[in-house]
């Protein structure tokens, strides 16, 4: 299965190219705020040196948080912008489980904002608790209980190949029926008054 694999809900911005386990090509960089102008070009590049159009893809697999809400936002819409025309199926997948790719026993820690962080904690592939938005004291003394897990805290430079590692266990859908994955209601359902 070739798949497209795009990742953007933190500052790096990555595409991929896969062909089941192998890794056709991948773009991966520090974006910062530039994801809305510089993922299409990514995306096209990653493209071609894979050698593959966009039609040739079997399938899209996009991460869909948690993380910065623009970032996600700018990778779905994209995402299902590429789907719609071929009807290509698309997958999302949490930048949490992508992030514990290849560790077997791994804490996931992605800072929110403030003392907030998303969490989330894995053995052997297999998710062990949900992505959570919580404090990052109160998480640390939850995962007091789990010696010999790895923790990871940083955004790895090979985002979009784990993306598309993981959605190769997941069921692809059509893109209409893609949504984020946030773990809190955005300022903007916050401030909406009735």
């Amino acid at each position: 299965m070739k798949l497209l694999g795009i990742k953007t809900s933190g500052k790096i911005l990555s595409a991929a190219v896969c062909e089941d386990d192998k890794i056709l090509s991948g773009i991966t960089f520090t974006a910062n705020r530039s994801h809305s102008v510089d993922l299409l070009p990514s995306v096209k590049s990653a493209l071609e040196r894979a050698e593959l159009s966009l039609s040739e893809i079997d399938g899209i697999a996009v991460d869909v948080g948690p993380g910065s809400y623009t970032g996600i936002r700018i990778g779905i819409a994209t995402a299902k912008g590429l789907a719609f025309p071929d009807n290509i199926p698309v997958c999302g997948v949490s930048s949490l489980e992508a992030a514990a790719v290849g560790i077997k026993k791994a804490i996931v820690i992605k800072k929110a904002r403030g003392e907030l962080v998303y969490a989330a904690i894995f053995a052997a592939g297999e998710r062990i608790s949900p992505d959570c938005i919580i404090n990052i004291n109160e998480f640390r003394e939850k995962i007091k209980e789990y010696s010999g897990f790895e923790i990871i805290e940083e955004e790895t430079d090979e985002s979009a190949v784990k993306i598309c590692r993981v959605s190769m266990g997941k069921k692809f859908i059509s893109a209409d029926l893609l949504k984020a994955a946030y773990l809190e209601p955005t300022k903007a359902e916050k401030d909406l008054k009735f």
